[in-house]
């Protein structure tokens, strides 16, 4: 439920801060008090920013108040923002942060750089020239340095000797997109004097272009030099500073069903039949830190599941326990916060909810079992039937003789049980007292 933002009185930032967190969609209002208020919610952006950068995986409602308050500070030109930004965007790859905030990096980070940027560019150097770090990511770095470099941040002396020194010690391996960031600027800067050098990085397969691209290129670094002083060429590229945030964030389609196709087919197939209790999103977000923190071949899907069907199909005075500490998780797992660990224990006890209700409404549950050295379904079946009773009395077991027999019975009397036999060789023999 969102939160009523009223301008008759100042609303408690951290009102602001969690609906941001949790929106559904555009929260215009939200967002409009927070890029006033930029100052109040700038820690707690970029502590999000930094637990990202530092490898944390971030929790849906931090995502989604990353992605808010970058835009907010951006909008507000708040310049904190931009180192650990520009740490994070080397820490991840292109991949994940486009996961983790539902971006096109390539268009939406560039103008969050260029309007944070707090005057030093040895961070965004420093990326562009590491070979360590993504491609693409080095390529969007390259494009944010050659408009720093239009705009007078960067001395094209400067940025012409890191050009030829990118080329000079191959500081990309052959066909790596940076190469493609590093032309690109090349071309924007009208380097004229670099066009040779271009040239030799498509002949000698460190770069290849197709012929057409060639030709593009060539005539976009022609273009730069006829016309020095012309912005078209950066904006055409999204590099300017942060216009509009709300025209900007307005693209996204908030109401997008997410993508489960990564998921295993037979938890997508439970998923639309009946698993209500978790949506999409929160099941890829599970499936991530599953694959991320549980590396182990009888982990993931397979065994979580088999312990809800387990507690789902057991007798039903066990009560489920936590799930976490049952699947010996929290052994396993440094979680990044207990936020984040009291997210995935909740995740993991609806999808319990989710199977029990499947079995209890007579629906057909299949097990995701996985692909595996190890026998088909092993871990699934360890699970079922160890896991769920381990340090648990079994239900099932036989009663304590001094539970059925109160009275002492002697071994050469009859049997208690009525069976006709002696004592010591019906209910007393060896074998049914152990």
């Amino acid at each position: 439920m969102q939160t009523a933002l009223r301008a008759d009185r100042p609303i408690p930032i951290e009102d602001v801060i969690r609906e941001l967190e949790t929106a559904r969609k555009l929260p215009e209002a939200a967002f409009r008090t927070a890029v006033a208020r930029a100052d109040e919610i700038e820690s707690a952006i970029v502590a999000v920013m930094e637990a990202a950068a530092d490898g944390a995986l971030l929790l849906p409602q931090e995502s989604n108040l990353a992605l808010f308050g970058m835009h907010a500070l951006a909008t507000a030109r708040r310049t904190a923002l931009y180192r650990p930004l520009v740490r994070m965007m080397r820490a991840l790859p292109a991949d994940d942060i486009e996961w983790l905030f539902g971006i096109d990096t390539g268009r939406t980070l560039p103008p969050i750089l260029l309007s944070t940027f707090d005057g030093d560019a040895s961070p965004l150097i420093d990326g562009a020239m590491s070979p360590t770090v993504e491609g693409s990511t080095r390529m969007d770095m390259w494009l944010v340095l050659a408009r720093l470099t239009f705009d007078g941040a960067i001395k094209r002396s400067d940025m012409k000797d890191l050009l030829e020194r990118f080329e000079r010690e191959n500081l990309a391996e052959p066909d790596d997109i940076a190469w493609k960031g590093w032309q690109m600027a090349i071309a924007l800067l009208g380097f004229d004097e670099l066009r040779e050098r271009m040239h030799a990085t498509w002949m000698d397969g460190r770069n290849p272009e197709r012929k057409i691209d060639q030709e593009a290129e060539d005539e976009a670094l022609s273009q730069a030099c006829a016309n020095p002083g012309d912005t078209k060429r950066f904006e055409d590229l999204f590099l300017t500073p942060l216009g509009d945030p709300l025209e900007e964030l307005s693209r996204f389609d908030w109401t997008e069903t997410p993508d489960t196709s990564m998921l295993p087919a037979v938890i997508q197939d439970n998923l639309a039949r009946s698993f209500a209790s978790l949506d999409g999103g929160e099941l890829l977000w599970l499936d991530r830190f599953l694959a991320r923190h549980l590396t182990d071949a009888d982990f993931g899907w397979e065994a979580i599941d088999g312990v809800c069907c387990a507690i789902a199909s057991g007798p039903a005075s066990i009560k489920p326990p936590n799930m976490l500490a049952l699947l010996d998780i929290g052994t396993r797992v440094k979680f990044d916060s207990p936020r984040q660990e009291a997210f995935v224990n909740g995740l993991v006890n609806r999808y319990l909810g989710a199977v029990t209700g499947l079995l209890a409404s007579g629906g057909l549950h299949r097990p995701p079992l996985a692909d595996a050295d190890y026998p088909r379904g092993a871990a699934w079946a360890a699970c079922f039937l160890y896991e769920h009773f381990h340090g648990l009395r079994d239900p099932l077991a036989r009663r304590p003789l001094s539970e059925e027999f109160p009275i002492k019975v002697g071994r050469n009397e009859p049997c208690p049980c009525g069976s006709g036999k002696k004592f010591k060789r019906c209910c007393g023999s060896a074998n049914r007292l152990n």
